[in-house]
């Protein structure tokens, strides 16, 4: 029979406990429950969070699960536009500084520690503001004004802007350097209702309008190259795309706002669903707060102007081995 040692050429340590902290493929003998353990990734869920304070759509977000922003959006049908910006530790929002305008359809990057928003609505805006970790301030204003943008970054002093709609839909890309945007290569295809993640060296545009579509760009920090589509089409308002190149997901959006997919760097694949977030039915546009990793997400608001908060959790934890 095959055994550990045979097969990787060690011994299974004997610890008194877990293993602290854990590496994924680890494997040991825990003395005190007298079973063998191992550390694994498990397979990802969305399970509830805690309401916003301020029911809305169109909201931005940045952060992951345990640490998120949301902020502007609008809270009913009326043409009220919000300036409420709203912090997560994990268990409860707070009310923080608000925006200095209120607006939607935006593009929006970064952390809860130094964010930016540009353009959006009402009016395609070239505004930007950006988020200190107390407050908003004006920043440099887009060179071409626009809504229903999206794009991704880092923080407040390296961002992208792209894509968005002028009247007509545009390829325009923009970078922004903490003071200044820059026009840089343009998109493959005009697109708007995009989604986006990354940083201004890597990152990826989402679906869009146009359909909706279920094409996907890779910016590589000075051209975008079309790579593996979506598996379900689709179209959003702000951010509701997370991680990396290399290790991204989705979730929400319209149509179809309840799949949820992962990317690997080549390909997408359907996990487990969200519940519907901008869903069928509702404004193409119709977007949600955001943001963190392909490991700890969150989606917050969004169509018909709802409170409802999900957190996706894809954490390294110990397991039990059993026989089969």
């Amino acid at each position: 029979m095959p055994t550990y040692k045979g097969i990787r050429g060690l011994t299974i340590t004997t610890r008194t406990g877990d293993a602290d902290p854990l590496l994924e493929g680890d494997i040991w003998y825990n003395a005190v429950t007298r079973k063998i353990r191992g550390a694994k990734t498990p397979a990802g869920a969305w399970s509830s969070g805690t309401d916003l304070n301020t029911a809305r759509m169109f909201l931005g977000g940045v952060g992951p699960a345990t640490n998120n922003l949301a902020f502007s959006g609008k809270p009913d049908g009326t043409a009220t536009w919000l300036t409420v910006t709203e912090a997560y530790d994990g268990s409860a929002w707070t009310e923080v500084a608000d925006m200095s305008a209120g607006q939607a359809n935006f593009m929006c990057g970064g952390s809860a520690e130094s964010a930016i928003v540009a353009g959006g609505e009402p009016g395609r805006l070239a505004n930007s503001e950006e988020w200190g970790g107390s407050s908003w301030t004006a920043g440099g204003d887009l060179n071409t004004a626009r809504d229903t943008l999206n794009g991704f970054g880092a923080s407040n002093t390296a961002a992208l802007a792209c894509g968005g709609q002028v009247p007509a839909v545009q390829v325009i890309t923009e970078t922004y350097d903490g003071s200044s945007w820059t026009e840089v290569g343009d998109l493959n295809v005009a697109k708007n209702k995009q989604m986006g993640l990354g940083t201004t060296a890597a990152g990826l545009i989402v679906g869009g309008s146009n359909g909706p579509s279920a094409a996907v760009e890779e910016w590589n920090g000075t051209g975008w190259t079309e790579v593996g589509d979506i598996n379900t089409a689709r179209e959003g308002g702000a951010n509701m795309c997370y991680g990396t190149t290399t290790a991204g997901m989705i979730a929400g959006g319209n149509p179809n706002g309840s799949r949820t997919e992962q990317y690997n760097g080549t390909s997408w694949t359907e996990v487990a669903d969200n519940s519907a977030h901008g869903a069928p039915g509702g404004e193409p546009g119709a977007g949600c707060g955001g943001g963190g990793t392909q490991t700890s997400a969150i989606l917050s608001g969004g169509d018909p102007y709802i409170a409802t908060v999900e957190e996706w959790d894809e954490s390294l934890g110990a397991v039990t081995f059993t026989s089969s």
